[in-house]
């Protein structure tokens, strides 16, 4: 069983500095990033005097002071900046003064966090759940992910994943033959980018074009639509404007470019239905989901296919705090003999990978 190495997040320890201090906290940058921190920080009590944005951003927040950057760098008290844009460039802001004080850590550890959240109180609440699914795994590799993954969503500071992020998502050639997919199921195909992925990753595995049966869910429609163009080029490939979910139904979708998912505040109605109804009953060799928390619901919808056929399945287990427990559990039930590996895939303690490999 591994240590957690700090039980503080970096972010409610600086904020609660600066409040001591009667200091000013301001998040730069007023996008979803932006937004989403602050109504974490607003969960745990923590007040923000607003936002700081550049003079020609447009979008602006429903809450909270805005100034722009040139301001907040004259101002003469103490100032806590908190960077909740990816990929910010420091240089950008110039020579600072002596009261101002950056921070930019991983604001990811924060987001959602009545969803996805795992603080110290959490983690020791579940510590029993967490050690079954400790023993689960079948690599040192996955346990140092999980214990990377883990120390950063509570600590909020960079570094845990540093040395074990990867790039090849989904279809990681050490843990899977792609040789022997010849259907696949990617559920939260967005614009058909995963599906592209897994067509590169087999033509350099098996030195041929993939030939076989793909099924690309995708309930948005600005998404769906671009999905055309790729089955004009995979004779195989069935674009399927539809979510993923445990039965046929009509639910409500938030439309929010990569993180759209199905919501009780959506602004959108789409059709759901299960992956046992779309296959009636053809064998499936890889299903992927990354459908924003709905992964749980979608693989009760695949029950029949993974217990006959037993598919690779590379599960997203990060959109809800449970799922780390939850959703290998489950699939355990299904077919007790899969193998269990996570992979990390981002700096941010998000993109963790669940593979279950039979």
């Amino acid at each position: 069983m591994f240590k957690i190495k700090n039980c503080e997040n970096i972010f409610l320890k600086k904020i609660e500095e600066y409040e001591q201090k009667n200091g000013k906290i301001y998040i730069l940058g007023a996008g979803e990033c932006g937004k989403k921190l602050y109504e974490a920080l607003s969960y745990y009590g923590k007040n923000v005097d607003g936002f700081v944005v550049d003079k020609d951003k447009i979008e602006r927040p429903n809450t909270g002071e805005i100034i722009c950057t040139e301001d907040v760098l004259k101002m003469p008290q103490c100032v806590l900046l908190i960077i909740a844009i990816n990929g910010y460039d420091l240089k950008r802001m110039g020579t600072l003064s002596d009261t101002i004080e950056i921070l930019y850590e991983d604001i990811f550890s924060l987001w959602a966090v009545e969803e996805c959240g795992i603080d110290y109180d959490y983690y020791t609440k579940h510590l029993k759940e967490f050690q079954h699914f400790y023993s689960m795994l079948s690599d040192p590799k996955s346990i140092a992910c999980v214990e990377a993954y883990i120390n950063q969503k509570i600590s909020g500071k960079f570094g845990e994943l540093q040395n074990l992020w990867e790039t090849n998502a989904y279809y990681d050639s050490n843990l899977i033959d792609l040789r022997k997919i010849n259907t696949i199921v990617d559920c939260g195909a967005y614009n058909g980018d995963s599906f592209l992925a897994f067509a590169e990753a087999f033509k350099e595995s098996t030195g041929c074009d993939f030939g076989g049966t793909a099924y690309l869910l995708e309930p948005n429609i600005d998404n769906y639509e671009q999905l055309d163009s790729i089955s004009l080029n995979y004779k195989g490939v069935k674009p399927l404007q539809i979510g993923a979910w445990d039965k046929e139904d009509e639910l409500t979708f938030l439309t929010n470019g990569t993180s759209s998912g199905i919501a009780s505040a959506g602004d959108v109605s789409i059709c759901v239905d299960c992956i046992d109804h779309i296959l009636q009953g053809e064998r499936a060799d890889f299903i992927k989901m990354d459908i924003e928390g709905a992964e749980l619901y979608a693989l009760k919808g695949a029950r029949n296919t993974i217990e006959t056929y037993h598919p690779i399945l590379a599960i997203c287990v990060y959109h809800r705090r449970e799922d780390l427990i939850t959703i290998p559990e489950y699939i355990r039930t299904l077919y007790e003999g899969y193998k269990f590996y996570i992979r990390a895939y981002s700096l941010y303690s998000t993109e963790l990978v669940l593979y279950a490999v039979p």
